[in-house]
């Protein structure tokens, strides 16, 4: 008798293996036909019952089990049932390939979606620090504006400033040569007056008159002068702030293009585009502090004190 199977599986195999040896051999018959199991095709069943209650199995303690004794009833025909058994494995085979393949492709799944998780965490952390780069680019722009308006209103002021001193500058020079003109009058009258008849006391006036509007010549002058200190002064100082102004107007400009091009980073997912946005913001920094030192005013100031 041979025993056969078209569509029983390994595990199930393993599964009657395991309940025919494992059962204690008193329960078993001492022998055991091999027809009292029968492969069908959905799953074995035993067409023969083993009782438990046995009276031929029940006082033979070391009884082997069925299993084993119906191979024995085959070594004694010359063969086994190890060997005789031909069970075709193709479809067990095919189910084992199948099963390893969903299993391959679950895993890939899996994996994929790691991958994509991973990577959509590292997109997340890479838009932060855009939004970040962004918006610290938005504050300073915010101050380098503020700096840029006060700065130009300071050197309007100044100029105003510087015009109004130069105004009053030249005003007193108007004077000064006034009071020179006069002051020559005075001495030229002075000098022709004892030849006309004049007496020494209109001399002596026209002089005296002279040397006053020669000492008002020497304060105007001093004044002028003054004025024109604090006109060169404002006009310094007015020159300074319009640097200022420009510096932060210039550092203004470049953040916004910072902002836009980490705006167009963040919509668009490109990196280099990110990459571009911080070097505009790096030189706009740059600017922005030259705003507040003027580096060019220092490197020009630093020979003429040496």
């Amino acid at each position: 008798t041979r025993v056969r199977s078209s569509a029983a599986s390994d595990v199930y195999k393993r599964q009657v293996m395991v309940s025919l040896t494992a059962a204690p051999s008193a329960s078993f018959p001492t022998a055991m036909p091999l027809t009292a199991i029968e492969y069908t095709r959905g799953a074995p069943k035993a067409s023969r019952a083993w009782p438990t209650g046995s009276s031929a199995g029940a006082g033979e303690r070391g009884a082997q089990p069925p299993l084993k004794q119906a191979d024995d009833q085959f070594k004694e025909k010359g063969t086994s049932m190890a060997e005789d058994a031909d069970i075709p494995t193709e479809r067990l085979q095919e189910e084992i390939d199948d099963v390893r393949e969903r299993e391959g492709k679950v895993e890939k799944r899996e994996e994929q979606a790691e991958q994509r998780e991973k990577k959509e965490r590292g997109e997340r952390r890479w838009l932060d620090r855009v939004a970040i780069s962004t918006a610290l680019f938005a504050v300073f722009a915010a101050v380098a504006a503020l700096q840029s308006g006060q700065r130009a209103n300071e050197a309007l002021l100044l100029a105003n400033d510087a015009v109004f001193h130069e105004t009053i500058a030249f005003d007193t020079w108007s004077e000064y040569q006034a009071q020179g003109i006069k002051r020559h009058i005075q001495e030229s009258s002075a000098a022709l007056y004892p030849k006309v008849g004049g007496t020494v006391a209109e001399v002596q006036a026209l002089r005296q008159d002279a040397a006053r509007r020669q000492d008002q010549q020497s304060a105007l002058q001093k004044t002028a002068q003054d004025e024109e200190k604090q006109r060169d002064t404002l006009r310094v100082d007015s020159k300074r702030a319009l640097d200022h102004h420009e510096r932060f107007a210039l550092s203004v400009s470049l953040f916004q293009v910072a902002i836009g091009l980490g705006a167009l980073a963040a919509l668009t997912r490109l990196r280099m585009v990110w990459l571009a946005s911080v070097a505009a913001g790096v030189i706009a920094l740059v600017v922005f502090v030259d705003g507040y030192v003027l580096f060019d005013a220092l490197v020009q100031s630093s020979p003429s004190k040496g």
